[in-house]
Formats: structure tokens, C-alpha cells, sequence
């Protein structure tokens, strides 16, 4: 029986996913940057990570438009910020 995928694990497939469709788009609306935090939410929920999506979430009101390049910065931010693995003593 195979295990479920590891928050890190689905976190990098939803950036992969996302980052592939904002591909070539030089604007993203507000609405789909919530759908990809929300989506986000539950596996960084906990993590150091977490602060930087409730910030962008909030972002998401205030603001008509990001630009793609805007979205793919925290994306990569989001990947780079994964939490150091702990050592087992």
C-alpha cells in the first residue's frame, strides 16, 4: 500500500502545477492567487511558511492585479523556505 504524498511533496507538485499555468501570462488576477494559497494553506499551515501565505492572502484583497513574475518570486520563495530537515538522535 503506497503511502500518502508528504507535505513537501504535494507542495512542490502544486508550485510545478501553478507555475505551469501562469506560463507566458504577464498578469494574474487576485482570485487565482487565492485559489493557489488556499490550495497551499493546509500543507504549510505550521510551517514558517505559513506567515508568508496569510500575508500574500491578504495581499490578495488589496490588490486588482500581480504580475506573473510577482507570483513566481513567492512561489520560489515558498519552495526555497522549506523547513530544514531534523536530525534524529
Amino acid at each position: 500500500m503506497q503511502s500518502a504524498p508528504s507535505a513537501e511533496a504535494r507542495i512542490t507538485a502544486t508550485v510545478g502545477a501553478w507555475r505551469a499555468r501562469f506560463a507566458g501570462a504577464a498578469v494574474v488576477s487576485p482570485s487565482a492567487v487565492q485559489e493557489l494559497l488556499f490550495e497551499l494553506y493546509d500543507d504549510v499551515k505550521g510551517d514558517r511558511r505559513e506567515a508568508a501565505v496569510t500575508s500574500w492572502l491578504t495581499l490578495t484583497i488589496q490588490r486588482e492585479l500581480f504580475s506573473s513574475a510577482e507570483v513566481d518570486e513567492l512561489l520560489g520563495e515558498l519552495l526555497a523556505g522549506a523547513p530544514e530537515p531534523s536530525i534524529a538522535s
